[in-house]
């Protein structure tokens, strides 16, 4: 489990640990506190551009429909 106490070894431990918790979501694993642990192949495989996160309250969703037109979804928690 990678956040059981706050320590000096939980914030070491972060990037690894959000990146189970991403490949958890993304392989629809149900959460069960955060105790999948993936293989340095898999961490390898989610890039988190400088290190930095940033929370956006929308979403925008660019696809191509079924008759090739191009379309956007906007998503408001």
């Amino acid at each position: 489990m990678c956040f059981t106490q706050v320590s000096l070894h939980s914030f070491q431990n972060f990037i690894p640990c959000l990146k189970d918790h991403f490949l958890a979501q993304l392989h629809g694993l149900a959460y069960n506190g955060d105790e999948y642990n993936f293989s340095n192949e898999d961490h390898d495989s989610v890039i988190i551009g400088k290190n930095k996160l940033f929370q956006h309250s929308t979403l925008h969703i660019n696809y191509i429909t079924y008759n090739l037109q191009r379309e956007q979804d906007i998503i408001n928690p």
